[in-house]
């Protein structure tokens, strides 16, 4: 059996869904799309610093403006140099972005600036479909606008952005169908407008589903800034900020729809109204990653990534990178955050008491990750018994303190998040292969099963069928020492051609760890 038929056919459909099962009811998972983003302008002047600072602090996604005015500066004429450059170099380094289309260039304005709708709405059907189709592949997520209920950002009606929406849909539908469209990011929700003019976000995004925008976006977003005499972040603003998104959408038939905070962040400026401190800056983005994780949102864009010069400027002081090039303890923050959680094995709300909040970060059979917090002086107690290792780490990565070990540990928190990292030194299986070629096996001679222990082991070794039967246990269990080893099967059963599950389990005390490989033979 050729491989590339079996690929073909709907036994190797049904053969995958059981190998995405088995995965799943191990707590392993596929690689996630990402939730960290930022916001950041990606100038290419800036790509030699910017881009691996974004990269070493863990951004899997940044969000950047393709403004009309600047990419088609003339009908027909258009200027890609510095976005071709930027969109390349965020790809090399597997960064992902999410596009703003927006801003209107004066030979299509209905008369508005920049801010207003263009007056021929196939002049807009054009340049989407060209800024899609070009970056198709490096940019494959695009949002219409940005707050478009502020006229100083959106002059015309929630109607007219409606129908941006509907016509940017069908226009990168068409030449990229597997593009995501993010529509809406009102400027507040549940609060409600902040100058003259401004419509309240709750009333744009009923008037977005009142004109029929439903079916013509696949994500819809929020922008949840917090204006609090307190400098800190409420979990109550940014949870009644979903749950009247999420009542819009329900009462719309849209319930099951995306939500993603593409913007949101508090700015350092000096002696400035709502203004937070640089370590208040970094509590908040802390927490606010975090309770959005918790809370089912699909991706929390910080605003933003670099700062201007001005210190006394509101707008410039968002950044997690100041003017000078310097990481603020914000971009340590979110490092250390994204460094915990990425790749993680799970997370989870603890619940250890009134007036505490304590996320358990990652679970592993060696290591666990805490992170925790609370707006009074209390104290939380977590079982500790078997760890041969306890650390307690700041919010931003310092001040790592080695703890005793012992059988429950009881730890005083205040308003500054903490991290609690428990290690085992008794477990170790970090690799596992099929040699010489997990994919390609002739059914002549042997398969062979590599793995390495760092501590002495039972091992157990299952294969698998095409149908999920347990067709050969090579290992149940047996005392391995630490080091490197080799099992082999040679076909003591009959061997089929087809595609095969290797499960090995590595078992220390009570603590047992699975790895799956899969092979075919042909």
């Amino acid at each position: 059996m050729k491989v590339a038929n079996f690929l073909e056919n709907k036994l190797g459909i049904a053969f995958i869904a059981f190998f995405l099962a088995l995965l799943a009811k191990s707590g392993e998972s596929a690689a996630s799309d990402g939730f960290f983003g930022v916001n950041a302008q990606l100038f290419p002047q800036n790509n030699s610093f910017e881009m691996p600072l974004l990269k070493n602090a863990g951004v899997q996604w940044v969000r950047a403006d393709f403004a009309w005015y600047s990419l088609e500066p003339e009908r027909g004429v258009f200027n890609w140099e510095r976005w071709d450059q930027s969109a390349a170099e965020a790809q090399r380094l597997g960064i992902k972005i999410l596009g703003i289309l927006a801003y209107t260039p004066d030979w299509a304005s209905q008369g508005g600036g920049r801010n207003s709708p263009p007056e021929d709405l196939n002049d807009w059907e054009a340049f989407v479909a060209a800024a899609v189709e070009r970056y198709r592949g490096k940019v494959d997520a695009w949002q219409i606008w940005n707050e478009p209920n502020l006229p100083g950002s959106f002059s015309g009606s929630v109607a007219e952005y409606t129908e941006l929406v509907k016509v940017a849909w069908q226009a990168a539908k068409r030449v990229n169908p597997d593009c995501r469209i993010v529509a809406c990011g009102p400027a507040g929700v549940k609060v409600g407008a902040n100058q003259p003019g401004d419509t309240k976000g709750s009333v744009f995004l009923q008037g977005f589903y009142a004109n029929g925008g439903k079916d013509f976006c696949d994500v819809i977003a929020i922008h949840s800034y917090q204006y609090n005499a307190v400098p800190d972040f409420s979990e109550w603003w940014l949870t009644e900020d979903l749950r009247e998104t999420r009542r819009i959408m329900a009462e719309s038939g849209d319930a099951q729809k995306p939500v993603w905070i593409t913007e949101i962040g508090w700015s350092t400026y000096q002696d400035g109204t709502y203004s937070v401190t640089e370590e208040e800056q970094a509590r908040i983005l802390l927490k606010v990653f975090t309770t959005a994780c918790d809370l089912g949102i699909g991706k929390v864009f910080w605003y933003n990534f670099l700062s201007g010069l001005d210190p006394k400027d509101r707008e410039q002081n968002f950044g997690l990178v100041d003017g000078r090039k310097n990481p603020k303890p914000a971009w340590w923050a979110y490092k250390t955050l994204t460094g915990f959680i990425n790749g993680a094995s799970g997370f989870a709300l603890k619940n250890l008491g009134d007036g505490i909040k304590a996320f358990l970060l990652s679970s592993n059979p060696d290591k666990q990750v805490w992170v925790m917090w609370s707006q009074e002086n209390k104290q939380a107690t977590i079982p500790a018994q078997g760890w041969d290792r306890i650390y307690q780490l700041q919010q931003t990565g310092t001040d790592l303190t080695q703890l005793a070990p012992t059988e429950s540990l009881t730890v005083q928190l205040q308003r500054d998040p903490i991290y609690l990292i428990f290690q085992s030194d008794s477990f170790g299986f970090p690799s596992f292969t099929i040699a010489p070629n997990p994919l390609f096996k002739s059914k002549a001679g042997e398969v062979r099963f590599s793995y390495l222990l760092l501590a002495p082991a039972k091992v157990s070794l299952r294969l698998y069928n095409l149908s999920g039967q347990l067709i050969a246990r090579l290992m149940a269990e047996q005392w391995r020492p630490e080091g490197e080893h080799v099992e082999s099967w040679t076909g003591a059963i009959e061997r089929r051609a087809g595609p095969y599950l290797a499960v090995m389990e590595v078992k220390i005390g009570a603590k047992t760890m699975a790895k799956k490989r899969l092979f075919v033979i042909q």
